[in-house]
């Protein structure tokens, strides 16, 4: 008995091969088909792609994989099908359904339900700062100017001098299917903190110190439904501040009265940064659980 049929074709099941991967990785299931027509004429799968599609022989790209089982199985989809012609009335028939979901895995807490990848990526680079001072008594906080900060003038000829400052880049990395969450719900709530420093603790790392460059959303390779939407943060324990001398009306800057080792440099010099606006960057999560998979790298 043949494992399906429609008003035109007839099928047989040759095998099915189940891949199950890690977090992040696709999970594959390979569906092989003994396929012919009913009425034994010659099996033209190019010309008839379309209408075995039509009657339901064979799925068409994105189709569900069906089922309730509820696990990973249920959210397959179509992602190609390749027929192969063996004489003149059978093909074989080869059907891949993929998807990026995963079932809960072994974690602290056990957590139950359907995961897609979410995780965080570190990289450090340096910020060229002038500075007029050494050893200085204010030290920058989270305000746009500081009072005068005190310490020693290390000034070359009246200019300042260039010091780096380590800073730490990362990038908060979340997949979301579009079938279940649109892409403008996705992305909106990213786009709000573009540009804005942290308002409360974020990462671990203070107020004031976290600031959100930008976002990306990209489509994931062989999956229509399937976006990767990126958010870059940029973090610098300096509260992204430079030492600035006060000038006067003409711009120069005002330098001290005496004339100190090593020689004159700015009267008063502060602690500033551009002013900007501040959020609570946790709400770039899709949910308290994905913040714990993303920070800590492991099942929540």
């Amino acid at each position: 008995m043949p494992s399906g049929n429609t008003t035109n074709y007839e099928w047989w099941l040759v095998s099915k091969t189940y891949s199950s991967s890690t977090l992040g990785q696709p999970h594959e299931v390979v569906e092989t088909l003994m396929m012919r027509r009913r009425d034994s004429n010659d099996l033209n799968f190019g010309a008839e792609l379309a209408n075995m599609i039509a009657e339901g022989a064979i799925p068409q790209p994105d189709q569900d994989y069906g089922g309730s089982t509820g696990t990973y199985l249920d959210t397959m989809r179509c992602r190609g099908v390749t027929g192969e012609k063996l004489d003149s009335i059978h093909c074989k028939v080869t059907v891949r359904y993929t998807t990026l979901y995963s079932d809960a895995g072994p974690g602290p807490t056990n957590p139950t339900g359907l995961w897609l990848p979410a995780s965080t990526e570190y990289s450090t680079r340096m910020r060229p700062m002038q500075a007029w001072r050494r050893s200085w008594s204010v030290n920058p906080s989270n305000i746009d100017e500081s009072a005068e900060i005190g310490g020693t003038n290390i000034n070359t000829n009246g200019e300042p001098i260039t010091q780096e400052v380590p800073q730490l880049q990362f990038r908060v990395r979340q997949t979301f299917d579009s079938s279940v969450t649109s892409m403008l719900a996705a992305v909106a709530p990213n786009v709000d903190v573009v540009g804005k420093l942290n308002n409360d603790t974020f990462y671990g790392f203070v107020p004031g110190t976290v600031l959100c460059e930008g976002i990306t959303a990209t489509k994931i390779d062989g999956y229509t439904e399937m976006y990767e939407v990126v958010v870059d943060f940029l973090y610098d324990r300096f509260f992204h501040m430079s030492q600035m001398a006060d000038c006067d009306v003409d711009g120069r800057v005002i330098p001290t009265d005496t004339t100190p080792t090593p020689g004159k440099g700015a009267k008063t010099v502060k602690w500033k940064r551009i002013s900007r606006d501040t959020a609570a960057f946790n709400s770039v999560f899709s949910s308290v659980g994905y913040q714990t998979l993303a920070q800590t790298g492991w099942w929540p």
